[in-house]
């Protein structure tokens, strides 16, 4: 046993604590004993030249003392070729031979580390870095003599039902968190002279970086630290920050839904879409823009377009920020951790939201939408393309169920609009874990929600209880063993017994 845990969890961290010690003394000293003195002796040589060379007298560059302005235009031609060239036969070794070995060879929780390692990496010999203290927009708002704030949906308190779990044999065996857990106010606080950036809910307000009230960093790893874009010391409440960002405007005013998670729908649809739905409720004057990340999908932009109301909409890319004078930043409406600190403690979240925020945006839907057609299927199962988390036995058990009377839907070859009548009309959802189950917030009390997943321990089996507790639903779920690399914890391949799901839909 205890040599199982050393090869399992107390390996990697050891691996891990001495590669990040190799690679900060390697870049110590590449930085200071071989990239600062040859900049340093460059420079002294380019001086000398200079102060000894009179052809510098009238700023000349020193090619166009030598080269006619045809040479140089055939000198450049061919070397932006060569390098242009190098450049896609790197990226083909890359594509084809490097990352496919990479895959094979390494773990995928042992490659998301080194690639968060590579960007830092790469960030710290540039230099640039600035250590800032991290807040809670709470207590901004509480310092603040202004004391702008103004509540939209009030505190709520969700009572989460245990699901039912086939096989029997698992329904004691895994983790789903607090019975009942109590989501605070969601409210809009306005800030003076902040910024933001692309895919970041992180805002910098006067040497500080300002974090919504759920963030629990001592426990919850955030998407910017895996990709290098910042570092968070928890016991110290100090964040570093990596970003050469850019400004790309200054905002009179605005109101900023910018989120390292937009891109997954699901972390959309619970998590920011609600806080936009609370922004266009809360009487805000029409003419503030709304600052969302670019590159998103067209169903999500079509979802904020949509609760935004009259409010524009502003795109800001990734590493690119945005001066506002007068920012409006929504309180959490939800939320779920992107991934888990390795704390010995363990009591991770399972993700909490808010039953006010959430009801409220469904029948605001439901009115701009309207009721679903008769056309629409009332008894679904999702497939899903996705490389991760892959139900092996998907394609026979879709066979199974359309003999049962299910209609086999691929959610995102749909729109927006469509996704919400489908769901919003549903009898019974079978399909298995990902961000398109996120659509059970749309579906009514009455409907039957069957979640198929792995019996992987480290999954936040409590997700999707607590969402679907939050909207007045209930889920079942269906778990089955991990095939393939287990070594890809809880996004590993799985399978499910047919019969335990057509025990789940007859339950």
């Amino acid at each position: 046993m205890l040599k199982k845990l050393y090869k399992e969890y107390l390996s990697q961290f050891y691996l891990a604590r001495l590669l990040r010690r190799c690679v900060g003394k390697t870049l110590w000293a590449i930085r200071w004993k071989m990239i600062y003195p040859t900049k340093r002796a460059l420079w002294r040589g380019a001086r000398t030249a200079m102060g000894r060379c009179s052809m510098f007298a009238d700023r000349v560059p020193p090619r166009e003392k030598f080269f006619s302005k045809r040479q140089l235009s055939l000198y450049d031609s061919a070397s932006d070729f060569v390098f242009s060239v190098l450049g896609k036969f790197l990226n083909f070794l890359v594509a084809k031979i490097v990352k496919p070995l990479a895959r094979l060879l390494i773990p995928r929780h042992i490659r998301t580390r080194l690639r968060s390692l590579g960007s830092q990496v790469i960030l710290r010999i540039s230099g640039r870095r600035r250590d800032l203290k991290l807040v809670a927009l709470g207590d901004v708002a509480a310092a603040q003599e202004s004391g702008i704030q103004v509540t939209v949906f009030p505190e709520g308190e969700v009572a989460c039902a245990v699901p039912m779990v086939f096989p029997a044999s698992l329904r004691n065996d895994f983790p789903l968190g607090a019975e009942s857990y109590v989501f605070p106010a969601v409210s809009l606080v306005q800030l003076e002279n902040a910024r933001i950036s692309g895919l970041s809910n992180l805002v910098e307000l006067n040497g500080e970086v300002v974090h919504h009230d759920l963030y629990r960093f001592t426990h919850d790893y955030t998407s910017e630290e895996l990709h290098g874009r910042v570092r968070i010391y928890p016991k110290r409440k100090i964040i570093r920050k990596f970003d050469s960002t850019d400004v790309l405007d200054t905002l009179d005013c605005a109101a900023v839904f910018t989120d390292a998670c937009a891109p997954n729908y699901a972390h959309w649809l619970t998590e920011v879409l609600p806080r936009i739905h609370a922004s266009a409720q809360s009487g805000m004057d029409e003419n503030v823009p709304f600052l969302i990340d670019s590159g998103l999908h067209a169903n999500i932009i079509s979802s904020a377009q949509l609760l935004a109301g009259k409010h524009s909409l502003i795109e800001v890319q990734r590493g690119r920020s945005v001066n506002v004078n007068k920012l409006y930043v929504a309180g959490a409406a939800g939320y779920i951790p992107f991934d888990r600190r390795p704390v010995k403690q363990g009591g991770h979240a399972h993700g909490i939201f808010s039953p006010s925020a959430l009801k409220s945006m469904r029948e605001n839907l439901s009115t701009m939408l309207g009721s679903a057609d008769a056309d629409y299927p009332k008894k679904i199962m999702l497939r899903r393309n996705s490389g991760a988390r892959a139900m092996k036995n998907e394609e026979s058990l879709a066979a199974l169920l359309q003999e049962q009377g299910f209609s086999v839907v691929y959610p995102e070859k749909l729109t927006f609009s469509q996704q919400f009548h489908l769901f919003s009309g549903a009898e019974c959802v079978v399909g298995a874990t990902g961000a398109a189950m996120a659509n059970l917030v749309f579906c009514q009390p009455s409907c039957r929600v069957i979640i198929c997943l792995s019996s992987h321990k480290e999954h936040s089996f409590g997700y999707w209880r607590n969402m679907a507790s939050a909207v007045g639903n209930d889920v079942i779920y269906v778990m089955g063993p991990v095939v393939g690399e287990r070594n890809q914890g809880i996004h590993a391949d799985f399978v499910v017994d047919a019969g335990d799901v057509i025990a789940a839909i007859n339950y």
